[in-house]
Protein backbone atom coordinates (compact mmCIF):
# COMPACT_ATOMS: atom_id res chain seq x y z
CA UNK A 1 0.00 0.00 0.00
CA UNK A 2 1.11 3.31 -0.65
CA UNK A 3 1.11 5.99 2.15
CA UNK A 4 0.79 9.65 1.85
CA UNK A 5 0.96 11.73 3.97
CA UNK A 6 -0.37 15.03 2.67
CA UNK A 7 1.93 18.34 4.05
CA UNK A 8 0.56 20.53 0.77
CA UNK A 9 0.87 19.05 -3.06
CA UNK A 10 -1.48 16.34 -3.38
CA UNK A 11 -0.29 13.57 -5.73
CA UNK A 12 -1.72 13.23 -8.85
CA UNK A 13 -3.79 10.09 -9.15
CA UNK A 14 -6.67 8.86 -12.09
CA UNK A 15 -9.00 6.24 -12.36
CA UNK A 16 -9.57 5.66 -8.70
CA UNK A 17 -12.28 4.14 -6.40
CA UNK A 18 -12.73 6.87 -3.33
CA UNK A 19 -13.81 6.87 0.01
CA UNK A 20 -13.01 9.92 2.40
CA UNK A 21 -13.81 10.82 6.04
CA UNK A 22 -12.17 10.64 9.44
CA UNK A 23 -11.61 6.85 9.17
CA UNK A 24 -10.90 6.93 13.35
CA UNK A 25 -11.39 3.18 14.60
CA UNK A 26 -12.05 1.27 11.29
CA UNK A 27 -15.38 -0.05 12.25
CA UNK A 28 -18.03 -1.85 10.99
CA UNK A 29 -19.23 0.80 8.66
CA UNK A 30 -15.76 1.87 7.30
CA UNK A 31 -15.36 -1.77 6.86
CA UNK A 32 -18.57 -1.33 4.21
CA UNK A 33 -16.57 1.53 2.37
CA UNK A 34 -13.65 -0.14 2.49
CA UNK A 35 -15.08 -3.43 0.46
CA UNK A 36 -16.77 -0.98 -2.01
CA UNK A 37 -13.33 0.32 -3.26
CA UNK A 38 -11.98 -2.66 -3.18
CA UNK A 39 -14.23 -4.42 -4.79
CA UNK A 40 -14.15 -1.68 -7.72
CA UNK A 41 -10.16 -3.48 -8.39
CA UNK A 42 -11.48 -5.87 -10.64
CA UNK A 43 -12.55 -2.54 -13.00
CA UNK A 44 -8.97 -1.54 -12.97
CA UNK A 45 -9.15 0.83 -10.57
CA UNK A 46 -7.24 1.90 -7.42
CA UNK A 47 -8.92 1.58 -4.25
CA UNK A 48 -7.88 5.36 -2.10
CA UNK A 49 -8.79 5.83 1.31
CA UNK A 50 -8.90 9.59 1.64
CA UNK A 51 -8.29 10.43 5.53
CA UNK A 52 -8.97 13.36 7.81
CA UNK A 53 -6.02 13.06 10.70
CA UNK A 54 -7.29 15.34 13.71
CA UNK A 55 -3.89 14.09 15.24
CA UNK A 56 -5.76 14.27 19.07
CA UNK A 57 -8.78 11.87 21.15
CA UNK A 58 -7.75 9.01 18.28
CA UNK A 59 -8.85 5.40 18.96
CA UNK A 60 -6.48 4.17 16.27
CA UNK A 61 -2.90 6.30 15.51
CA UNK A 62 -2.03 6.90 12.16
CA UNK A 63 0.46 4.04 12.08
CA UNK A 64 -2.15 1.54 13.42
CA UNK A 65 -5.06 2.88 11.23
CA UNK A 66 -2.60 2.29 8.10
CA UNK A 67 -1.31 -1.18 9.28
CA UNK A 68 -5.03 -2.35 9.36
CA UNK A 69 -6.15 -0.61 5.52
CA UNK A 70 -3.01 -2.01 3.75
CA UNK A 71 -4.48 -5.59 5.28
CA UNK A 72 -7.86 -4.97 4.31
CA UNK A 73 -6.57 -4.21 0.37
CA UNK A 74 -6.32 -0.52 0.00
CA UNK A 75 -3.94 0.75 -2.79
CA UNK A 76 -3.00 4.44 -1.43
CA UNK A 77 -4.05 5.91 1.62
CA UNK A 78 -4.09 9.64 1.94
CA UNK A 79 -3.36 11.22 4.78
CA UNK A 80 -4.18 14.94 5.22
CA UNK A 81 -4.13 17.23 8.17
CA UNK A 82 -7.19 19.19 9.00
CA UNK A 83 -5.02 22.71 7.89
CA UNK A 84 -6.60 25.99 7.07
CA UNK A 85 -7.00 24.74 3.53
CA UNK A 86 -8.98 22.25 3.68
CA UNK A 87 -11.04 23.39 6.73
CA UNK A 88 -12.28 26.60 4.45
CA UNK A 89 -12.59 24.93 1.35
CA UNK A 90 -16.13 25.40 -0.10
CA UNK A 91 -17.38 21.85 -0.24
CA UNK A 92 -18.09 22.18 -4.48
CA UNK A 93 -14.10 23.74 -4.08
CA UNK A 94 -13.27 20.32 -2.92
CA UNK A 95 -15.17 17.92 -4.95
CA UNK A 96 -13.72 19.62 -7.96
CA UNK A 97 -10.48 20.22 -6.93
CA UNK A 98 -9.37 17.50 -4.71
CA UNK A 99 -11.84 14.81 -5.78
CA UNK A 100 -11.91 14.96 -9.67
CA UNK A 101 -8.38 17.19 -9.99
CA UNK A 102 -5.89 15.74 -7.76
CA UNK A 103 -7.64 12.05 -6.74
CA UNK A 104 -8.76 11.59 -10.28
CA UNK A 105 -12.08 9.85 -8.77
CA UNK A 106 -14.26 7.68 -11.14
CA UNK A 107 -16.10 6.38 -8.12
CA UNK A 108 -17.11 7.93 -4.81
CA UNK A 109 -18.41 5.98 -2.10
CA UNK A 110 -19.58 7.55 1.23
CA UNK A 111 -21.90 7.06 4.19
CA UNK A 112 -25.13 8.57 4.28
CA UNK A 113 -23.94 11.24 7.35
CA UNK A 114 -21.08 12.14 5.43
CA UNK A 115 -20.01 15.71 5.33
CA UNK A 116 -17.15 17.68 3.74
CA UNK A 117 -16.60 21.12 2.77
CA UNK A 118 -16.44 24.94 4.52
CA UNK A 119 -19.33 24.70 7.09
CA UNK A 120 -19.39 20.72 6.53
CA UNK A 121 -22.29 21.77 4.03
CA UNK A 122 -20.69 19.32 1.60
CA UNK A 123 -23.68 15.90 1.49
CA UNK A 124 -23.90 12.73 0.01
CA UNK A 125 -26.73 14.47 -2.07
CA UNK A 126 -24.40 17.15 -3.28
CA UNK A 127 -22.08 14.05 -4.40
CA UNK A 128 -24.66 12.67 -6.45
CA UNK A 129 -25.52 15.97 -8.49
CA UNK A 130 -21.78 16.69 -9.13
CA UNK A 131 -21.79 12.62 -10.72
CA UNK A 132 -24.01 13.02 -12.38
CA UNK A 133 -22.98 16.42 -14.19
CA UNK A 134 -19.45 15.71 -14.31
CA UNK A 135 -19.68 11.28 -15.05
CA UNK A 136 -18.50 9.94 -11.88
CA UNK A 137 -20.57 7.09 -10.14
CA UNK A 138 -21.41 7.67 -6.65
CA UNK A 139 -22.52 4.95 -3.45
CA UNK A 140 -24.09 6.15 -0.85
CA UNK A 141 -24.30 3.62 2.06
CA UNK A 142 -26.22 3.44 5.37
CA UNK A 143 -25.29 3.28 8.51
CA UNK A 144 -24.46 0.45 9.99
CA UNK A 145 -26.32 -0.68 13.62
CA UNK A 146 -25.91 -2.23 16.95
CA UNK A 147 -29.43 -2.49 17.96
CA UNK A 148 -30.49 0.53 17.52
CA UNK A 149 -27.40 3.00 18.15
CA UNK A 150 -25.97 4.00 15.08
CA UNK A 151 -22.32 2.94 14.66
CA UNK A 152 -19.72 5.71 14.77
CA UNK A 153 -16.28 6.33 16.13
CA UNK A 154 -18.18 8.49 19.06
CA UNK A 155 -20.46 5.27 20.03
CA UNK A 156 -16.75 3.29 19.98
CA UNK A 157 -15.44 6.02 22.25
CA UNK A 158 -18.00 6.18 24.93
CA UNK A 159 -17.47 2.55 25.75
CA UNK A 160 -14.15 2.57 25.57
CA UNK A 161 -14.22 4.83 28.44
CA UNK A 162 -16.56 2.87 30.16
CA UNK A 163 -14.60 0.10 30.18
CA UNK A 164 -17.27 -2.26 28.08
CA UNK A 165 -15.15 -4.09 26.46
CA UNK A 166 -17.73 -6.59 25.28
CA UNK A 167 -19.58 -4.05 23.67
CA UNK A 168 -17.11 -2.22 21.82
CA UNK A 169 -14.76 -4.91 20.57
CA UNK A 170 -17.09 -6.43 18.20
CA UNK A 171 -17.80 -3.36 16.30
CA UNK A 172 -14.20 -2.80 15.55
CA UNK A 173 -10.85 -3.76 15.81
CA UNK A 174 -8.80 -3.29 18.72
CA UNK A 175 -5.40 -2.68 18.12
CA UNK A 176 -2.14 -0.59 19.86
CA UNK A 177 1.08 -0.94 18.07
CA UNK A 178 4.82 0.01 19.28
CA UNK A 179 8.22 -1.23 19.61
CA UNK A 180 9.90 -1.95 22.49
CA UNK A 181 11.62 1.06 24.39
CA UNK A 182 10.71 1.34 27.92
CA UNK A 183 13.13 -1.02 30.16
CA UNK A 184 12.10 -1.66 33.78
CA UNK A 185 14.24 -4.64 36.40
CA UNK A 186 14.10 -6.74 34.58
CA UNK A 187 11.58 -8.91 37.18
CA UNK A 188 9.04 -10.82 34.18
CA UNK A 189 11.80 -13.10 32.89
CA UNK A 190 13.02 -13.43 36.45
CA UNK A 191 10.65 -14.49 37.91
CA UNK A 192 8.12 -15.82 35.74
CA UNK A 193 8.21 -14.84 31.84
CA UNK A 194 9.75 -12.07 29.84
CA UNK A 195 7.41 -8.94 29.15
CA UNK A 196 7.87 -5.85 27.18
CA UNK A 197 6.92 -2.77 27.97
CA UNK A 198 5.03 -0.23 25.02
CA UNK A 199 3.90 3.58 25.78
CA UNK A 200 1.23 4.33 22.88
CA UNK A 201 0.70 7.92 22.28
CA UNK A 202 -0.37 10.74 24.63
CA UNK A 203 -3.19 11.29 21.27
CA UNK A 204 -4.73 7.56 21.79
CA UNK A 205 -7.34 6.41 23.64
CA UNK A 206 -6.82 3.11 25.61
CA UNK A 207 -9.33 1.21 27.64
CA UNK A 208 -9.63 1.62 31.23
CA UNK A 209 -5.83 0.45 33.47
CA UNK A 210 -6.48 -3.08 33.78
CA UNK A 211 -5.35 -6.90 32.41
CA UNK A 212 -6.86 -8.07 29.20
CA UNK A 213 -6.33 -11.33 26.93
CA UNK A 214 -4.45 -9.72 23.81
CA UNK A 215 -3.00 -11.24 20.54
CA UNK A 216 0.56 -10.14 19.83
CA UNK A 217 1.84 -9.42 15.96
CA UNK A 218 5.56 -10.06 15.26
CA UNK A 219 5.64 -10.50 11.54
CA UNK A 220 3.77 -13.55 10.31
CA UNK A 221 3.51 -14.85 13.91
CA UNK A 222 0.71 -14.64 16.32
CA UNK A 223 1.81 -14.93 20.04
CA UNK A 224 -1.08 -15.01 22.44
CA UNK A 225 -1.41 -14.01 26.25
CA UNK A 226 -2.31 -10.78 28.36
CA UNK A 227 -1.58 -7.58 28.36
CA UNK A 228 -1.47 -5.36 31.31
CA UNK A 229 -2.31 -1.73 30.68
CA UNK A 230 -1.68 0.80 33.26
CA UNK A 231 1.62 2.01 35.29
CA UNK A 232 4.04 0.54 37.50
CA UNK A 233 3.85 0.48 40.90
CA UNK A 234 7.23 0.73 43.18
CA UNK A 235 7.21 -0.33 46.66
CA UNK A 236 8.83 1.99 49.22
CA UNK A 237 9.92 0.83 52.20
CA UNK A 238 9.08 2.35 55.61
CA UNK A 239 11.54 4.03 57.69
Amino acid sequence: MEYLKIEGEFPKLANCAVTMGKFDGIHRGHRKLVEKIRERKTLGEQAVLFAIDVSSNMILTSQERASLLEKLGVDVLVECQLNDRIRHMKAENFIKEILMGDLGASYVVVGEDNRFGFERKGTPRLLMEFGEKYGFDVEILSKEMDGHRKISSTYIREELKKGNMEKSLPLWEGIICGRPGVHGRGMGHKVLLPTTNLVPPRTKILPPNGVYVTSSYFGDKIYHGITNIGCKLRLVRAL
